[in-house]
C-alpha cells in the first residue's frame, strides 16, 4: 500500500513539474514577444490537461481518490454555494477526514470492533476536527452575512460531524471511496438538520 502511494506521489510530482516546465516555456516565448497573451492562454489551455493525461499510466490509487475529492468539492461549490450544507460537507471531507488519519496514526490505540483498520482516536479526531472547522466557517459566513448562525445550526454541525466520522470509519467496499461517502452522508444529514 505504501509503495503504491509513493509511486502516485512521484507521478504527481512529475506531472506537476512537466506542467510547470511547459508553462515556463510558453511564458518565456510571451515575455520575449514571440506570442500574444491570447495565444499564451490558449497554449496553456491546450497543453496542461494533455500533459496530465500523458502521465496517467504512472498513477495507481491516488488519481481516483483525488478525482472524488475534487469533484465533491466542485459539486458542493456549484450547487450549495455559501450554505450550511456546503460548510458541513466540505469541513467533514477536508478537516474531518484528514484529521481522522492523523489522529489514528498519531494516537493509535484501540481498533474499532467493526473495522480493524480504524481506531477510536481517528474517529474521534475526525468528529472534533469537522465540528470545529464547521463552527469556524459558520461564524465566518455569518460575519459576511451569507448565513445566520444559530444554536440549532451548532447542534446540526455537531450531529453531521459525528455521523460523517462514523461513515468514514465504516468498512465500505473499496469501490466506495470515503472522499465520496463522507460528503454524501454529510449532505444528506445536513439537508434535514441545517
Amino acid at each position: 500500500m505504501g509503495e503504491r502511494w509513493m509511486n502516485d506521489l512521484l507521478a504527481a510530482a512529475f506531472s506537476f513539474a512537466a506542467c510547470q516546465l511547459v508553462m515556463a516555456f510558453f511564458k518565456l516565448t510571451y515575455d520575449v514577444g514571440l506570442i500574444h497573451i491570447h495565444l499564451l492562454r490558449k497554449l496553456i489551455h491546450i497543453s496542461l490537461g494533455l500533459i496530465v493525461m500523458l502521465c496517467w499510466p504512472m498513477f495507481r490509487d491516488l488519481v481516483l481518490a483525488c478525482l472524488a475529492y475534487a469533484l465533491t468539492i466542485a459539486f458542493v461549490t456549484v450547487f450549495y454555494w455559501r450554505t450550511p450544507l456546503a460548510i458541513a460537507a466540505i469541513c467533514s471531507l477536508c478537516a474531518g477526514d484528514g484529521m481522522a488519519d492523523i489522529g489514528g496514526r498519531g494516537f493509535g490505540g484501540s481498533k474499532l470492533p467493526y473495522n480493524k483498520s480504524k481506531t477510536y482516536a481517528g474517529t474521534i479526531a475526525m468528529a472534533i476536527a469537522a465540528f470545529l472547522a464547521s463552527l469556524l466557517y459558520m461564524y465566518y459566513f455569518s460575519w459576511l452575512e451569507y448565513i445566520e448562525a444559530s444554536p440549532n445550526m451548532v447542534l446540526g454541525f455537531f450531529l453531521v460531524s459525528v455521523a460523517s466520522a462514523l461513515v468514514e470509519s465504516y468498512p465500505f467496499p473499496s469501490v466506495l471511496d470515503d472522499n465520496l461517502t463522507v460528503p454524501l452522508a454529510s449532505m444528506l444529514l445536513a439537508t434535514f438538520l441545517l
